[in-house]
């Protein structure tokens, strides 16, 4: 009887570590990315503007990342419907897409490729003086 509640106690042990360690390599990362973008150009495109233009650190703005493309297209109530994409050089690339309107700084980040495959979060942005944009991408793979 004893010999049996010994495997019954191990058995029950062994459980436990297996779902306590289960838990941890599964865990969930929260990736946060923060570049500035400088624009080079843009054009119309009917009603939309799409804008095209290089990525860098925001950290060290002597760093170039990668690259960006950008349409905005008006909705009413002065909002503006956005899809942009992010590709950062050897790595991959992040897209967002959504509508943001006065005081709208949000943008759900609809997935990723390469390096980022799967990503969902969302892109914080904030004008910065002349061109540029200060993007914080803040994602879970």
């Amino acid at each position: 009887m004893g010999r049996i509640r010994r495997v019954l106690l191990l058995a029950g042990l062994t459980a436990l570590a297996v779902a306590a360690i289960a838990p941890a390599s599964g865990a969930v990362r929260v990736t946060t990315i923060r570049v500035i973008t400088y624009h080079q150009h843009g054009h119309r495109v009917g009603h939309s503007f799409v804008v095209r233009g290089r990525l860098k650190d925001a950290a060290n703005r002597t760093n170039r990342v990668g690259r960006f493309e950008a349409k905005f297209t008006p909705r009413r109530h002065h909002r503006t419907r956005i899809r942009a994409v992010a590709i950062f050089d050897h790595v991959g690339s992040l897209k967002a897409k959504g509508v943001q309107g006065p005081g709208d700084n949000r943008l759900p980040i609809i997935g990723g490729t390469g390096a980022f495959n799967g990503a969902a979060g969302k892109l914080r942005t904030h004008d910065l003086r002349g061109n540029h944009t200060l993007l914080k991408f803040v994602f879970v793979q």
